[in-house]
């Protein structure tokens, strides 16, 4: 059986996993519904077992997010089977979190890991919808994490018209030296459906025009998961409950079928099936 490959951008496929749910924030943008009180979370040996059978297929990029997944208490033993697989990686946190969290797995940042912060805008509308002081806690977590991690980005949704934070955002990253900066469209999904704009194109292009003025150092992209440009997603979800959502066409109304679970015994075959399919079907569309 042949190994997957490489997207057009040269770029394993990525198999994103929810950790857990759990979350010490309860952000009005949130498309999971993480909250303080959600529990449910993946086992470890689960993880841990798909992540060794995906390794029998060619190389992977694993996205982790939560919840937080720097509170997820099995997170050392899952990074260090995806560093012993040699897998690219990402971990998405909202920086509100113990810096000695991020201590205890800098090394694998320095293998081939990326660090991706949340920031929502300007400190008032961060702290709008992450609650009060959480942007000054983000940031001081982000001067740190700098010094620990050799690729650090920061992930905006765009869900709010930019003229009113987008000066004081782009200074405050180019203060932070990150690497990239991700602006993201939002999605009818969790509690980020209520905040949903459709202006959010616009937004982008008024961002994109203002860094090429600025000149900034940091490389920047734009997500968008509502155009027909951008509709093909290559990503495998491994949701917090273990349910698998399969490549597809990423749309709001997309057609729901019975999906698998993490621990059904071929699990990690039926998402490299799928993911080769998904390449051979949008051969020539754009994925990401």
């Amino acid at each position: 059986m042949s190994n997957i490959q490489n997207n057009r951008f040269n770029q394993p496929p990525t198999v994103c996993i929810q950790l857990h749910d759990w979350c010490n924030l309860k952000c009005k943008n949130c498309r999971s519904n993480s909250s303080p009180h959600a529990n449910v979370k993946l086992k470890i040996k689960s993880i841990c077992n798909l992540l060794n059978d995906l390794s029998n297929y060619g190389k992977w990029r694993i996205s982790l997010t939560g919840g937080e997944p720097l509170y997820f208490e099995g997170l050392f033993d899952v990074l260090q089977v995806i560093s012993d697989k040699k897998f690219n990686f990402s971990l998405t946190t909202n920086g509100v979190v113990p810096l000695k969290n991020l201590h205890r797995i800098k090394d694998f940042f320095n293998q081939n890991g990326k660090l991706h912060i949340s920031i929502d805008g300007n400190e008032k509308l961060h702290d709008i919808n992450r609650g009060n002081g959480t942007f000054r806690k983000t940031i001081k977590f982000a001067k740190e994490a700098r010094k620990l991690v050799p690729y650090l980005s920061v992930t905006t949704v765009l869900y709010e018209n930019p003229s009113t934070w987008i000066d004081e955002l782009i200074n405050t990253l180019i203060e932070l030296n990150i690497d990239n900066w991700t602006l993201i469209s939002p999605v009818n999904e969790g509690r980020q459906s209520k905040l949903f704009d459709n202006n959010y194109s616009s937004y982008a292009k008024k961002i994109d025009d203002i860094l090429i003025y600025k000149k900034v150092a940091f490389t920047y992209y734009f997500l968008d998961f509502n155009t027909i440009e951008r509709q093909y997603k290559a990503v495998t979800f491994i949701n917090s409950d273990g349910l698998i959502t399969m490549p597809q066409l990423y749309t709001s109304k997309r057609k729901e079928k019975k999906k698998k679970h993490i621990d059904d015994i071929n699990a990690s075959l039926d998402i490299f099936n799928s993911a080769l399919d998904f390449q051979k079907l949008t051969k020539n569309k754009t994925i990401v």
